[in-house]
């Protein structure tokens, strides 16, 4: 039996993904292929090196200046004359980002640089061509998390010089995980576990009055994201139902393969994407173990995960 795990994106939200792994490992339940987008690219890129301690550790002591910097060559008087997101505006509009991910790239060639785990997959975007790509090199780990605009684009030895965060294709990364299944021989026990950062129900209404651009960037990057990691969960879940019946039209296909599918996720909003914090991380790693007492199968997805159409 394969055992595989899929970390969705989520950015300061990723610590419920760290909650839920330290569960489960008390557990006695391990993985063998370790795939994740964006944060849950970092995540998978440790745990898949049995560095769960190291993963835990860093989130305890995650803030937003150990993860990325603001330009401060514009920020002092913007805030005086404006508000910190007009600086954060300004320098998107100097360099083409908004934050400088060298604190996070610094962390991450330290904890989990080359040669990678061969068990371990993390998807990425090329900006210019649009494809998504899969690896597992630090810079592929640094481009899965590195969302445009906010982030600057990654060069991908060998793919493109603007990689960027794979959660633009894929939030959670399913598709990642069959695609190592297909490495291994078939078994019927074969468990594919997705660890994601969003409830399943309806994201909470925010306030927007059009005047703060940056928060508007925000909420509409956490509408489009929460519409594809649903889409990915329903899909996977359709394949699964499709070949428990015996499989229909192309789902008959060598490249489709039944799993057993387990999903773990939050019961509420986890937070700010951006808002990296000591104490929301602790709380964000206790609300994971507790869902990883009662992870959802694979059938019960569809009635679980809320419809968003303004009628439901």
């Amino acid at each position: 039996m394969t055992r595989a795990l899929a970390l969705s994106g989520g950015g300061a939200k990723g610590a419920f993904q760290v909650g839920a792994l330290r569960a489960l490992t008390a557990r006695g339940i391990s993985f063998d292929l370790f795939t994740g987008v964006s944060v849950g690219a970092l995540n998978a890129a440790l745990a898949a090196r049995g560095k769960l301690d190291d993963l835990e550790a860093f989130w305890k002591t995650a803030t937003n200046d150990t993860v990325y910097r603001r330009d401060t060559s514009v920020l002092p008087w913007l805030v005086r004359l404006f508000s910190a997101e007009a600086a954060d505006l300004v320098s998107a509009a100097r360099r083409g980002y908004i934050y400088d991910s060298a604190p996070l790239r610094a962390a991450l060639e330290a904890k989990a640089g080359d040669p990678p785990p061969r068990n371990l997959r993390v998807g990425f975007v090329n900006l210019e061509s649009g494809l998504f790509h899969r690896d597992a090199t630090a810079a592929a780990v640094l481009a899965s998390a590195s969302m445009p605009l906010y982030f600057p684009v990654v060069d991908v030895p060998g793919v493109g010089r603007a990689c960027v965060d794979g959660g633009l294709r894929h939030v959670t990364p399913l598709s990642l995980a069959f695609d190592l299944l297909k490495k291994r021989p078939a078994d019927p026990s074969d468990e594919l576990w997705a660890i994601v950062c969003t409830p399943l129900k309806r994201l909470a209404p925010v306030p927007i009055d059009g005047r703060n651009a940056l928060k508007t960037l925000t909420r509409t990057v956490d509408l489009i994201t929460d519409q594809i990691f649903r889409e990915d969960l329903l899909y996977a879940a359709d394949i699964n139902a499709a070949l428990a019946a015996g499989g229909a039209g192309p789902f008959r296909s060598p490249k489709y393969r039944r799993v057993s599918l387990k999903v773990i996720a939050p019961q509420d909003d986890l937070g700010g994407t951006l808002s990296f914090d000591p104490r929301a991380a602790a709380r964000a790693m206790e609300l994971g173990a507790a869902a990883a007492a009662r992870p959802l199968d694979g059938t019960e997805l569809r009635s679980a995960i809320d419809p968003m159409d303004g009628e439901a």
